[in-house]
């Protein structure tokens, strides 16, 4: 009844149009409503994806595992040449200095006792004194650092004994013959390297006592030296090679003998090249 008195008129439930809601959630928000799914979930509930198993039998694994042997091998082997050509380097440094002894046959004459102590001095007692600190070298390898520098003050000290003798001689023996001087490329490449030679052996001693000349950067005179005493060796071994292209040479050995003599004073000049240039390289970052 209304408060009017007046019946209310009933309608059908049927009349009225009615929807029932979808069974399942909407689409793209899953079985959570529209909060549940921006809530994060509890930190129980989270889990990371697994990792990714490592595979052995990958082909890059495989190339790295079928490349590992060569790639050892390739480095035994150039440790094996290096290791021959310091070899060679010293047998070279004996054979020229024992060739150039041979033919001097010091004694005979003034002028003998100059190529025999040139060759003593520039041939063997240099490069022996550089090859010292080659990491390649089998006579010193088991030696300290101190000895091979007291080694290298000690060769570098009877180089120029050796090289003032020489020049001694044949000042002495142009003297008596009446001869000019400085009249050739090797007599003045020879004064050149003689000089250049007395100027290393300063440095040497700058190096090996900086405490008493009160020497602050060691590291950089260390650098000059080794720079320095490769631009010695190089003119030694043009002034060598000078001294075999000369007539007194020529006279005792011709031919193909004479070209193998030629180029043996440049082999010891590639293993030293390569060993203060990699030392240098080491040093600037030192």
């Amino acid at each position: 009844m209304s408060p009017s008195g007046h019946a209310a008129p009933t309608v059908a439930l049927s009349a009225i149009p009615f929807q029932l809601p979808p069974r399942g959630p909407p689409r793209g928000l899953g079985s959570a409503s529209l909060p549940d799914r921006c809530a994060s979930p509890p930190a129980a509930s989270r889990t990371l994806p697994a990792p990714f198993p490592a595979c052995n039998n990958s082909p890059r694994r495989k190339r790295s595992a079928m490349s590992g042997a060569p790639a050892s091998a390739e480095r035994r082997a150039l440790r094996w040449l290096r290791r021959g050509c310091g070899v060679l380097a010293h047998l070279a440094a004996l054979g020229t200095t024992a060739l150039l002894l041979l033919l001097s046959r010091p004694g005979t004459s003034l002028f003998s006792w100059h190529p025999a102590f040139m060759s003593i001095a520039f041939c063997l007692c240099l490069t022996e004194a550089i090859l010292i600190f080659s990491p390649e070298g089998l006579l010193f390898c088991s030696c300290s650092h101190k000895m091979k520098v007291q080694l290298h003050w000690t060769a570098q000290t009877l180089a120029l004994v050796a090289a003032t003798l020489g020049l001694a001689f044949i000042v002495s023996s142009k003297n008596r013959s009446e001869l000019p001087h400085l009249v050739s490329w090797h007599s003045v490449l020879g004064l050149l390297t003689l000089l250049a030679a007395c100027g290393q052996v300063l440095c040497g001693f700058c190096l090996r006592f900086p405490r008493l000349l009160r020497i602050s950067s060691v590291g950089r005179l260390r650098l000059v030296h080794m720079m320095y005493g490769l631009i010695v060796y190089l003119l030694a071994t043009f002034t060598v090679a000078l001294g075999i292209y000369s007539d007194w040479f020529q006279a005792q050995i011709k031919g193909v003998a004479w070209y193998f003599c030629l180029g043996l004073p440049f082999c010891p000049v590639l293993v030293i090249v390569k060993q203060i240039t990699r030392t240098r390289k080491k040093r600037q970052y030192i």
